[in-house]
């Protein structure tokens, strides 16, 4: 009785449960789980995997002599190393087009003692070399003696005879008297205040006339670079072909002289302006600065250079040249002033 109520009443339970996803797939994972567990160690060791070995025993082929015959050859040649050299192992051997240390920097530039003249000295009066005199201190003056007349005194520079009766020395005499009788000259005045002034003035004026050397070749690098040039170039060009002028351009160098307040300074720039010529061979306006030298006073030797320049137009419409004017240092252009020699002074 208490059994088929128990069955009556779990069946419904049972039914429920095994309806349930979770259930089915809990008791499929223990089965497979299990049968797995019971057949893997009675399956036979051929459907295993075998591991791979790399250690396996391989047979020895003999090759005949006809097969050796193709077999090709990979013994490397011996390679003959060069016999060493007998010189000393320790010593270097110079880098090929190596300059000396001392050609590694740029030399520094010349210096140029005359930018500023040197102080002279003024002129001072000649020096006189006086005679050397005999020192009458060897000579003995002699006592007076009682006499009725008087004894004329003796010339300043005379040896008295101390024994009337012993005869004189001649040489002694001319001595004493070259001696007694030359005397130095006097010096004048001293006019070394007035060639005083006079040097300093010369050199105040000397020094003024470089600084206003220096001021007129003060450096200015506007207008120098290549873009500065080619942009004012292009700007004055376009403006000429629009007034007439023929549309292409002739370049040419013309040689200035060099400017003598430049030689301290030994630099050789170029200036380049631009000019219109027309068919008469005459400027058109003025010629226009293209690209500085660097120096105010170049610019303006340059500029007086082209406007003196006598162009040659071919063409029946004004031509453009573009003119680049250089400056040579050179020994000619830049002589070493001789000295000048001061005058004596008067007396």
């Amino acid at each position: 009785m208490f059994r088929s109520s128990f069955a009556r009443s779990i069946g419904p339970t049972l039914s429920q449960v095994v309806r349930q996803p979770g259930w089915i797939a809990t008791a499929l994972s223990i089965g497979v789980h299990g049968l797995l567990w019971g057949v893997l160690p009675i399956l036979p060791s051929s459907f295993l995997a075998e591991e791979a070995d790399d250690q396996r025993t391989v047979g020895v082929v003999e090759l005949s002599p006809e097969e050796l015959a193709r077999v090709p050859d990979f013994s490397t040649p011996s390679l003959e190393l060069p016999p060493l050299s007998e010189s000393d192992l320790y010593s270097l051997t110079p880098v090929p087009n190596q300059a000396p240390p001392s050609q590694l920097f740029p030399p520094f530039p010349p210096f140029s003692p005359d930018l500023y003249p040197s102080y002279e000295p003024p002129p001072g009066p000649p020096a006189t070399r006086q005679a050397p005199s005999t020192s009458p201190s060897t000579s003995v003056s002699p006592s007076p003696t009682p006499s009725a007349s008087p004894s004329p005194s003796p010339s300043p520079g005379t040896v008295a005879p101390t024994n009337p009766g012993v005869a004189r020395n001649p040489d002694l005499d001319n001595l004493t008297g070259r001696a007694g009788t030359g005397s130095s000259p006097v010096p004048e005045d001293n006019p070394r205040p007035q060639d005083n002034r006079t040097a300093e003035q010369r050199l105040q004026d000397s020094i003024a006339q470089r600084r206003a050397a220096i001021a007129r070749l003060g450096a200015d690098s506007s207008g120098t670079t290549q873009e500065e040039a080619r942009t004012t170039f292009v700007e004055w060009f376009e403006t000429q072909v629009e007034e007439g002028a023929d549309s292409e351009w002739k370049s040419m160098e013309i040689a200035a002289v060099y400017p003598a307040e430049a030689c301290p300074l030994e630099v050789e720039p170029a200036a380049v302006y631009g000019v219109v010529v027309d068919k008469e061979n005459k400027l058109v306006g003025e010629p226009k600065l293209v690209q500085s030298s660097g120096y105010q006073l170049f610019n303006q030797k340059a500029l007086e250079t082209v406007a003196t320049y006598e162009f040659e137009n071919e063409s029946d419409a004004n031509q453009v040249y573009v003119v680049t004017v250089k400056f040579d240092h050179t020994a000619e252009s830049c002589q070493a002033p001789a000295p000048q020699a001061d005058e004596p002074p008067a007396g």
